[in-house]
């Protein structure tokens, strides 16, 4: 008897047993020879008894000797189509392999089923040898018909392509189906966020007509196909050459549900055309190179066919599509891969597939931790922001999100999942001195989850250790590993940590976003700016870290939870395992509890449509009697390898524990009352520490929120402002200004300031590594204005709590005008000595908290009055502009009077002069010939005087009521004959009347005129 060739020996050749065919061999639907197609998760079929009158199975045929082993799963019979089916009970064609169940033809030996030994007296064929009707077609003449073609090529695994074509089709209508629905998903989200059409918006910021640019009808047609390409790792964009200058701009979008919808309709499409048209690797290979092939270039012609066209000026015009080699190549890749793994996933799997198991199964974890944390993400978010938007009266912007997912998914499952693994937001930008007009713009800048208020980062962390522990739980539940294997061990260790750097990697693909814009030409070499945004570089290797800690949770930690946690809760994760465990340790108990020896052969495995094995070779349920007599024998069968699970107890172990020590299994045994209390004890002092940490982190952000926050710096100085508080202001950040500006900065003054601000509140917060910009609203008389300030780390107060400091604060500055001979003022009614303030050139300037100042002088006398100068200072900077106090004196009645007393009295002064025209006196006349001293003046009126005030004092006047004069003298003649003469006349007065240091009035006369 041959030895199994790997568990998966295929039928014999007839001719190896000297017998011709006599005929072709029987063809399925699809003129394919049948053939042991082993599908994942589907057991053997049940042997039927034998016909009266027919022939018994022969041993090693199809049927099951007694006590020998059962046909493996892996290798179940297809029956032959319509058309070429042969009735049951009836003998089957000559050459081709009998049915299961059913007699062989007689005078025959029925052809062996795939996997299990050849007949006796007949040579194994070796792996890859054709089947019974592949040597037939071989045999036949050089002059093949079509039929006889087909069938060589179905020998060696090529198949008809046309169903994988018709899959990439699909695949492609899919896709634009879904573009639809997302171009109308993205005109809902503009109505209900009420910004109308954001691209006609775009088009009119450029300075473009929307209504030329583009048509309604023809950009709902063309958009679904550059969406199509874009998922295809296209990026949208244009290229355009006027009279040698090329200037070209792109956009890389990857709206990723589309994507991930389209590999998944290539994805199990595949595994449907497998199922129906079975196929080699070569023919899966092929088929699905050939339609990702036809895929891309239908998806970059279909881009460039349907480009949007987009006027700019005059005839010239731009053809905006996502035609490239991006995207022929990513369709190619993409939907290649996804057709060629649905249709693998399909067929058998390999013998040594229970050793690498644990690899497929940790990309399906990496997928289900990444989704468990995206789902809780959003959902907390979608709460949160929805609550702070109804209370505000506003539209919860989740809704907008989910009106864009189609288009944003990807950024929003790889952005949430980056930031949970305590990756970065990183946005770079890069240009050049483009046409030598600007400076070069290099940078780089990054966000994290703590950059974030506490509360969002501390829910982040919190949903973090909730999947990786959820990841952890699933990751152990029913882990199967084969035992004293190296590869095995090590896979077990290396295959998650592998599969989430791997899965990482896709995220910073899913993440990515940018865009460039090139020039070049004869202005200028080739220049190009670009703006990319997306996942932190290191992000595959905090993925690599959390694998490494889901992988040590399930080993040590969770095993103990795991028993307190309905198994339905973690049966839906269900990692592949191979169709059935082959001989080895399962052969040895199976054969030991049957009182048989192994036969070499590979015996079945009962599996559920899982894969997951119910049964041990033979019958036995996994854990029952069959596995506690597993004899040591089984190790020396090394053709296939048998699983355990990795870490259980009771019943599956004790295989593990048969088959390597070859004693009897324990039965499983409760935890004893010392056991439970440790456990338990245990958990509590875990549960208990955890709630401490969480408790003293809630604790220490709180605190450090209410009082040692930089907000309440800021806060703390706003509240000074609104009380009037100058010197707690000041304490909290004094104007950089010499100290005669402060003066007016003291809790009287500002306190009696009106008009103070009303309220504030504090809107946003921009926290560097030392230091945070803080955005404040400020509401002052019904006008609301924002300020930012600059807070700075300074060290730490209590010990652990942060210090921060105010940094220099702008204030405003009041220019005041101080009168002439003042030697204070009164601002707000508390008096400020002029030589505190020194002013130079009569006006002062003094720092000040907003509101509103009356400013003035004191009243030195009865004479004068003081008249304020009133200003409203802001809050705003911008309206810091003509803050300008102009306190001043007013003359009263009394002092009006006396300033008339003292220009009559001056001009009684003047009357006493004897000549025509007294010196610096108002009035004056031009006579002749006067005798000494017979001149006589006689004031007949006095002027009434006005004033009006000056620069340092007040003018006096009497243009409207001017006084009268008369002047008498004796002239000689030319005859010495003396006559006496009179001169009369009108005559005005001016001058200044100034504020003396005791309070009285100085009255100066100017020459006046007569």
């Amino acid at each position: 008897m041959s030895e199994p060739d790997g568990g998966q020996n295929p039928p014999q050749d007839p001719q190896s047993q000297g017998q011709e065919p006599q005929g072709p061999p029987p063809q399925d639907a699809q003129g394919q020879q049948p053939q042991w197609q082993g599908q994942e998760g589907q057991p053997a079929p049940e042997p039927s008894a034998p016909q009266p009158g027919t022939s018994a199975p022969q041993p090693g045929g199809p049927g099951q000797a007694p006590g020998g082993p059962a046909l493996p799963p892996q290798a179940p019979y297809s029956a032959p189509q319509s058309g070429g089916q042969a009735p049951q009970g009836s003998p089957a064609p000559y050459g081709s392999p009998a049915p299961y169940g059913s007699p062989a033809p007689q005078g025959s030996p029925a052809p062996a089923p795939y996997g299990s030994p050849a007949p006796q007296g007949s040579p194994a064929p070796q792996p890859g040898a054709p089947a019974a009707g592949a040597a037939a077609g071989t045999a036949a003449t050089a002059g093949m018909t079509p039929q006889e073609l087909k069938q060589k090529l179905s020998s060696v695994g090529l198949v008809n392509p046309l169903p994988s074509l018709a899959v990439g089709g699909a695949t492609y209508v899919g896709g634009i189906v879904l573009s639809v629905l997302t171009i109308v998903l993205i005109a809902i989200a503009a109505a209900v966020a009420s910004i109308g059409n954001p691209v006609e918006a775009a088009l009119e910021t450029a300075d473009m007509d929307p209504s030329e640019a583009l048509s309604g009808v023809g950009s709902a047609v063309r958009f679904p196909f550059q969406l199509v390409a874009m998922a295809m790792l296209g990026s949208l964009g244009f290229s355009k050459t006027i009279e040698g200058e090329t200037i070209s701009a792109s956009v890389r979008l990857l709206p990723g549900v589309i994507t991930v919808v389209m590999v998944l309709l290539s994805f199990y499409g595949g595994r449907f055309v497998q199922k129906r048209q079975a196929a080699g690797q070569i023919g899966i290979w092929i088929s699905s190179v050939l339609t990702g092939f036809a895929f891309a270039l239908l998806t970059v012609l279909a881009a460039l066919i349907f480009a949007q066209p987009v006027p700019v000026y005059g005839d010239i015009s731009l053809r905006l599509h996502a035609a490239g080699f991006d995207a022929f190549f990513g369709a190619f890749f993409l939907i290649t891969l996804a057709l060629a793994l649905g249709r693998i996933s399909v067929r058998a799997r390999p013998a040594w597939w229970p050793l690498v198991t644990d690899l497929t199964a940790g990309f399906k974890l990496a997928l289900s931790h990444a989704l468990i944390v995206t789902v809780l993400g959003v959902v907390v978010l979608t709460v949160g922001t929805t609550i702070s938007a109804l209370i505000d009266g506003e539209t919860p912007p989740m809704l907008i999100v989910l009106l864009l997912l189609p288009l944003l998914g990807g950024y929003l499952f790889s952005f949430v999942t980056g930031l949970d693994m305590l990756s970065a937001l990183s946005v770079n930008t890069s240009g050049p001195d483009l046409f030598g007009m600007m400076d070069g713009v290099y940078g780089n800048e990054t966000a994290s989850m703590f950059s974030m208020p506490w509360y969002a980062w501390l829910v982040g962390l919190l949903i973090g250790a909730i999947g990786l522990l959820l990841a952890a739980l699933l990751w152990q539940h029913q882990r199967q590993v084969v035992p004293n294997n190296v590869v095995a061990l090590g896979v077990s260790w290396v295959a998650l940590p592998a599969a989430y750097f791997v899965g990482s990697l896709g995220l910073l693909l899913l993440a990515r976003l940018s865009m460039t814009i090139s020039y070049s030409g004869s202005f200028s070499d080739s220049e190009k700016i670009g703006m990319g945004a997306g996942l932190a570089a290191w992000t595959p290797l905090l993925a690599l870290m959390a694998g490494v800690i889901v992988e040590l949770l399930s080993r040590f930690v969770l095993p103990l939870v795991a028993p307190f946690i309905p198994a339905a809760l973690l049966g839906w994760f269900r990692r592949p395992l191979a169709p059935a465990l082959a001989a080895g340790t399962a052969t040895a108990a199976t054969a030991h509890a049957a009182g048989t020896a192994p036969t070499g052969a590979e015996d079945a495995t009962a599996v559920n449509a899982e894969g997951i094995p119910t049964e041990l070779p033979g019958g036995a349920p996994l854990g029952g009697d069959a596995a506690q007599n597993a004899a040591p024998q089984a190790a020396e069968d090394t053709s296939a390898y048998g699983t355990v699970p990795l870490g259980a107890t009771g019943g599956a172990l004790a295989v593990a524990g048969a088959a390597a020590a070859g004693g009897q299994a324990a039965e499983p045994t409760p935890l004893s009352p010392r056991a439970r209390r440790l456990l338990i004890g245990g958990a509590v002092s875990v549960g208990s520490a955890f709630v401490i940490i969480i408790g003293v982190t809630v604790a220490f952000n709180v605190i450090s929120s209410t009082v040692y926050s930089p907000e309440k710096k800021v806060e703390a100085y706003l509240s000074a402002l609104q009380e009037g508080d100058a010197s707690t202001a000041l304490e909290i950040s004094a104007p950089n200004v010499p100290t005669a500006q402060q003066a007016l900065l003291t809790d009287a003054i500002a306190g009696a300031a009106e008009e103070r601000i009303s309220g504030y509140e504090i809107v946003d917060t921009e926290k560097g590594d030392d230091g945070a910009i803080i955005t404040a609203k400020l509401t002052q008389d019904g006008v609301t204005s924002t300020r930012t300030f600059s807070v700075e780390r300074s060290g730490r107060t209590a010990v652990v709590f942060p210090q921060w400091t105010m940094q220099e604060t702008e204030y405003a500055h009041l220019e005041i005008l101080i009168p002439e001979g003042a030697t204070s003022v009164l601002v707000n009614e508390q008096e400020v000595p002029v030589e505190s303030l020194a002013p130079e050139d009569g006006y002062a300037t003094a720092a000040v908290l907003p509101g509103a100042y009356t400013v003035s002088v004191p009243a030195a006398s009865e004479m004068i009055t003081a008249e304020p100068g009133e200003v409203y200072v802001p809050a705003d900077p911008d309206d810091w502009y003509e803050l300008y106090a102009a306190p001043s004196y007013v003359i009263s009645e009394a002092g009006v009077a006396e300033a008339q007393k003292q220009v009559d009295a001056l001009l009684d002064e003047c009357a006493t002069s004897t000549e025509a025209r007294p010196e610096d006196c108002p009035f004056g006349t031009y006579a002749y010939n006067i005798v000494e001293d017979s001149g006589a003046w006689t004031i007949d009126t006095y002027p009434t005087i006005e004033l009006e005030e000056g620069q340092d004092g007040w003018r006096l006047s009497s243009y409207d009521t001017p006084g009268e004069a008369t002047f008498t003298y004796q002239s000689e003649g030319w005859d010495d004959e003396i006559t006496d003469e009179t001169e009369e006349g009108e005559f005005t007065v001016s001058g200044e009347v100034a504020l003396a240091e005791d309070g009285s009035l100085e009255v100066e006369l100017g020459t006046g005129y007569w």
